[in-house]
């Protein structure tokens, strides 16, 4: 794993990225200690089509409990009173 300072990332940005893509981690660092790590992103599906989604609901079927109450039981409190 490599390391860089902040400076150089700022300094470096298109590089740096090229070298992680290419699959390289890199560690950053902010007066010597190490303050983040930039990662490759895994590849691989992202998103699930919907009719797949479905597909997959209706083979699982529904729901066996009161999803309600067991969502109030685990989570009791809202946001309701809070301001948008």
């Amino acid at each position: 794993m490599s390391e860089i300072a902040a400076r150089d990332l700022r300094n470096r940005t298109a590089e740096i990225l090229r070298r992680v893509e290419a699959g390289e981690e890199i560690d950053v660092l902010r007066d010597n200690r190490p303050v983040a790590r930039i990662i490759p992103m895994r590849s691989g599906r992202r998103w699930i089509p919907a009719e797949e989604v479905i597909s997959q609901l209706e083979r699982i079927g529904p729901y066996p409990g009161d999803l309600r109450s067991e969502l109030r039981e685990v989570m009791p409190d809202t946001t309701d009173d809070l301001r948008w």
